[in-house]
């Protein structure tokens, strides 16, 4: 999940800008009609408004109907709060199964571990049979540099090793990264990313929002940059940097149902290689940009606003189709999960081998 703070300020613009006619269509109604209160009813308008004007799919959505039928939730609503269920259902009728609501006591609990100073690496690395180098990846979500930087350092730091070992192919495991921010992966994965970058082009992936606006990630000599028109802002750089030997070895993916939101980002620049095959299933199906609003009394609502694609310009916005998908083996019956990461082990490593000897 790309996430991208919103003021409420920025919110309540958007709102006014294009919930006016939206209000006399479903907002007319008096207050008192429901019993609702003229403060729940601006509250639920500005959040109604921020998500009609952003969403991804908007233009598919009748948000006629779903206002109407989300007034119909607040009866008696008198504070903020009494809102909440109504704006979760707006939500939850966009049906992309990635945009949702957190109240404010929910959104301090998301917040601690960073408040805290809490960290943990999360991702695994080893050499396994002495040929291959692992890396298991794991969820992970912050919007802070200082603590971003550090695991993408340490996974620059894992290829340098995988290196020193002369592997002859590199696995990386994606099945159970279920989303946060792509951001320190891309960051310490990218030697393995921008290694074919000499015709000066570093686009990696990028983001369409409804309106059609994109906005490109890329890479240079171990910074991740995003870039929409003329404006540019690095999102993380690596400590040290240089082109490693590793990029050029093959890199069997593994993906599965699980992999989902920034998991799908991860995997999407890795598609276009030519040194790259992926194992598994079909991801979750959620690689859509997303935008988060805190309302005033800090709840937050979390908005899938965008479509990715990738660098040769193919959009994804459902599951990622693996190169090899496991589900087709065992004479067309789906095989049990033991037999599943077994076969998506087992033939990642069998077309290293063949790579290698090619």
């Amino acid at each position: 999940m790309f996430l991208k703070i919103v003021s409420i300020v920025s919110a309540i613009v958007l709102a006014i800008c294009f919930s006016c006619q939206t209000s006399q269509k479903l907002f007319k109604r008096k207050p008192t009609e429901n019993n609702v209160s003229p403060q729940a009813l601006d509250y639920f308008e500005k959040a109604f408004g921020y998500i009609r004007s952003e969403a991804y799919h908007r233009k598919e959505i009748d948000f006629d109907k779903i206002g109407v039928a989300a007034l119909e939730k607040m009866v008696n609503a008198q504070t903020s709060a009494d809102t909440y269920g109504a704006i979760a259902y707006v939500l939850a009728e966009l049906k992309d199964r990635h945009s949702f609501f957190t109240p404010p006591s929910n959104t301090r609990e998301m917040l601690a571990p960073h408040v805290s100073g809490e960290r943990t690496m999360p991702f695994e690395a080893s050499v396994i049979d002495r040929e291959y180098g692992l890396i298991v990846l794991n969820s992970y979500n912050s919007p802070y540099k200082s603590e971003t930087k550090p695991i993408a350092d340490s996974l620059y730091r894992t290829l340098q090793y995988f290196g020193e070992k002369n592997i002859k192919g590199i696995i990386i495991d994606m099945r159970f990264m279920e989303g946060g921010t792509y951001v320190p992966f891309v960051g310490g994965l990218a030697p393995l990313l921008d290694h074919d970058l000499s015709t000066g082009h570093d686009m990696l992936f990028g983001y369409v929002y409804s309106n059609g606006r994109k906005e490109q990630i890329g890479t240079y000599k171990g910074s991740i940059f995003t870039k929409g028109g003329r404006k540019q802002a690095q999102l993380i750089q690596l400590s040290n940097w240089k082109p490693l030997p590793v990029a050029n070895l093959p890199i069997a993916i593994i993906a599965g149902k699980y992999t989902a939101s920034a998991g799908e980002m991860i995997l999407i620049p890795f598609l276009s290689l030519p040194n790259v095959r992926t194992f598994g299933e079909p991801t979750y199906g959620v690689p859509t940009g997303k935008s988060n609003i805190f309302l005033a009394d800090s709840a937050m609502i979390s908005l899938a606003n965008s479509a990715t694609f990738d660098r040769n310009g193919k959009v994804y916005d459902g599951p990622i189709e693996p190169d090899v998908n496991i589900n087709t083996f065992k004479n067309g019956s789906p095989p049990d999960s033991l037999v599943k990461v077994y076969l998506a082990d087992s033939l990642a490593k069998a077309w290293i081998d063949k790579k290698s000897f090619q």
